[in-house]
């Protein structure tokens, strides 16, 4: 059971985390509270708790000090940090201290469950690593393919990711490729690499690190390597960042969808031959989806919308979209819709009404993004006299460039 206080100077907040929270139920052992900074710490030091719910500001010592000598005491220590209003400057500060959260008074009991279980879920995570990293050697497999499914199964990025590669297999780490294939036995030529292979439902997946930027050279070698392979191997784009991961594995197998259609053998790359042979769909696809863009970006558009239009998968469209227009998907959105936005505004529209025209639920959203596109505010824009309908032109929202 995990250990947890609570430090506020607020009787009536202390009392009713104390008798609200089912502590028991969340796997929680309420082992104290205090109402000050000094006695907090001495609490910290006595305890040894998992988690700590303080106050921002308290009469002693203030949360921010308390949350930099708790988290010396002990190491491993969670933090859930209460403000107040207009304290942003001290939670900016917590968060750099490392809080795993901070909610703002007053929060209700649902708040601070949702809270508690995010915390509890992130110190479970913690502590299954830990008994990984014990027997270091023995795991240090299990730890390389936790750390790269994490990023594969979640499209998510760690600022730590390509470090923390690096620290378990001791290599350099700055890029990865995925490769995707079909055999039942598959050997990575690749000596210098660290290589993780991976099951993904009925994908078969192998993971290259990299010490070093391939060039073609490398990649020649590897396609000589596996030419005389009688079965088809997906290459997937080279992951300089580690949220790229996501984007190499659909690119691999999109290289190995191809690959298995025109019944080539080998290793097939993303943008080689099996792409070019692919090449006026992709372009017929690309054209379908600005259309479907130019024709419904005033309402909510997303891209999984887009890619079920024109038949492609969500994160293959993104690359292609990005590859043809030379832009992401909702940077282009955007344009088209600052632009239709300029265009309205020309023509003497209210703001308000320009809002809602261009598929922005509030004011302030569309506000802020029109000054981000053109450096003032839709008001000033419409106010200026050199932004007229002097020369209009076509709209651009249903006029594809």
């Amino acid at each position: 059971m995990h250990k947890a206080v609570i430090f506020d100077d607020e009787y009536i907040v202390v009392e009713g985390l104390r008798q609200m929270v089912d502590w028991n139920g969340l796997g929680i052992q309420l082992a104290g509270t205090a109402n000050d900074g000094c006695r907090a710490l001495e609490l910290v030091r006595d305890v040894r708790p998992d988690l700590i719910l303080t106050d921002i500001r308290m009469p002693g010592m203030d949360g921010l000090k308390l949350i930099e000598l708790a988290a010396k005491e002990v190491q491993n220590a969670s933090f859930i940090v209460f403000s107040g209003f207009n304290e942003f400057e001290y939670v900016k500060r917590a968060i750099q201290l490392g809080v795993a959260d901070y909610l703002e008074k007053p929060f209700t009991i649902e708040h601070i469950n949702q809270a508690l279980t995010k915390v509890l879920g992130h110190i479970s995570k913690r502590e299954e690593m830990e008994v990984l990293r014990s027997d270091w050697e023995g795991n240090r497999k299990a730890l390389v393919e936790r750390a790269l499914l994490n990023l594969l199964l979640n499209n998510e990025s760690c600022p730590n990711a390509w470090s923390e590669l690096h620290e378990l297999e001791h290599t350099g780490v700055i890029c990865a490729t995925v490769l995707a294939f079909r055999a039942d036995h598959f050997t990575i030529h690749a000596s210098e690499e660290a290589v993780i292979q991976l099951q993904m439902g009925k994908d078969k997946l192998a993971v290259m690190l990299h010490r070093t930027m391939p060039g073609e050279d490398y990649w020649a070698q590897h396609a000589q390597y596996y030419r005389d392979k009688d079965y088809p191997i997906g290459q997937g784009e080279i992951a300089i960042q580690p949220a790229d991961l996501f984007i190499s594995l659909e690119t691999a197998r999109y290289a190995l969808k191809q690959a298995e259609e025109v019944g080539w053998t080998g290793l097939c790359p993303y943008k080689a031959k099996a792409r070019d042979k692919n090449e006026s769909k992709g372009k017929e696809a690309i054209e379908k989806a600005l259309a479907y863009i130019h024709l419904n970006g005033m309402r909510d558009l997303s891209l999984a919308e887009v890619a079920e239009h024109v038949g492609l998968n969500a994160a293959y469209l993104s690359v292609l979209f990005k590859d043809s227009a030379g832009e992401s998907f909702i940077k282009y959105l955007t344009r088209l819709r600052m632009e239709k936005a300029k265009w309205l505004l020309q023509r003497g529209l209210k703001v308000a009404d320009v809002s809602e025209r261009v598929g922005y639920h509030t004011y302030r959203h569309f506000s802020e993004v029109f000054k981000k596109y053109t450096g003032v505010l839709p008001g000033q824009y419409k106010e200026d006299p050199k932004n007229t309908d002097i020369n209009p032109k076509n709209d651009p929202l249903t006029e594809p460039e």
